[in-house]
């Protein structure tokens, strides 16, 4: 006797719930906060590091830059979002300018928060050092959990009809999929009927 004509209700009952969960928790709408460094570079500046009196302490100097991005990537805001370094750093640059609060914590870190952060909403935290080591982010999170770090690296740009032709293939191997999942579950139902 086949297992499916005798236990297909079964299995479609224990299927289905599993179905829903996975489509639930996919579609279930929160705040996701990605931070990824874009790049980082030094300037070895030809001009001289001078004391008050006028002496030269040293002939160059070394400029250091770091870039984050800082993406919610999620359909809801993030809310009191902090980026926490580890020392405060000489400079700091957002881009595009946005309000924040600078503060420090018991072990003496330094915090930027930022109330809001809207779903979909990217910006750029550009720190800079004038001969001193930058200060390295040690976490982020905002009210809905922890930032995850990726990574990011340059990509050429692709033209935008291939795009759109890829995505039109990608949507009618879904929707095939979809058609033969629900001609299988018909198929099911009636043998086991």
């Amino acid at each position: 006797m086949n297992i499916l004509s005798q236990y297909g209700k079964e299995l479609i009952s224990i299927i289905i719930p599993f179905i829903t969960f996975t489509l639930s928790n996919f579609f279930n709408g929160k705040a996701k906060v990605s931070i990824g460094e874009l790049h980082q570079f030094s300037f070895l500046i030809d001009e001289p590091l001078k004391d008050d009196e006028g002496n030269v302490i040293k002939e160059k100097q070394l400029l250091h830059t770091k870039y984050y991005m800082v993406i919610n990537e999620g359909r809801e805001p993030a809310k009191k979002l902090e980026l926490i370094f580890n020392y405060k750093n000489m400079h700091l640059n957002l881009w595009p300018v946005r309000p924040y609060t600078e503060s420090f914590d018991p072990n003496g870190r330094y915090v930027i928060t930022f109330e809001y952060v809207a779903p979909k909403e990217s910006f750029r935290c550009e720190i800079l050092s004038i001969n001193s080591e930058l200060p390295e982010m040690l976490t982020s999170r905002c009210e809905q959990g922890v930032a995850r770090s990726i990574l990011l690296y340059p990509q050429k740009i692709i033209n935008k009809y291939y795009l759109k032709f890829i995505q039109c293939c990608v949507f009618l191997g879904m929707a095939s999929f979809i058609y033969i999942f629900i001609m299988l579950l018909q198929w099911l139902i009636t043998k086991t009927g």
